[in-house]
């Protein structure tokens, strides 16, 4: 059984699960592929993005890398939420998933 401190460092020389290429490399490794230079997997490994994220820009014709998903709450609906469930702590109501739904 290993050490939490040698699973600390496991988890720590673990690679980024998301891809650290900049848009430039994108738009690079897509003209390269649209234009029939390079096939996929040597555009990936060339400009060192992942194979996923490339077909997936090839496929959806997108050249902009979303950094964050889609957000479901406004601003004003998160401060509303984080009031009520404030309010009912400070009355003793015990808080389930159920009641935050």
């Amino acid at each position: 059984m290993a050490s939490r401190k040698a699973m600390a460092t496991e988890e720590q020389q673990r690679k980024p699960k998301r891809a650290e290429c900049t848009e430039e490399q994108l738009q690079e490794a897509l003209e390269s592929v649209n234009s029939g230079t390079l096939r996929v997997n040597k555009a990936a490994a060339v400009f060192h993005i992942p194979r996923r994220t490339l077909r997936n820009h090839l496929k959806t014709g997108s050249t902009v890398r979303k950094i964050c998903r889609q957000t479901y709450l406004t601003v004003a609906e998160e401060n509303e939420l984080r009031e009520r469930i404030l309010r009912m702590c400070d009355i003793g109501i015990l808080l389930t998933a159920i009641l935050l739904r």
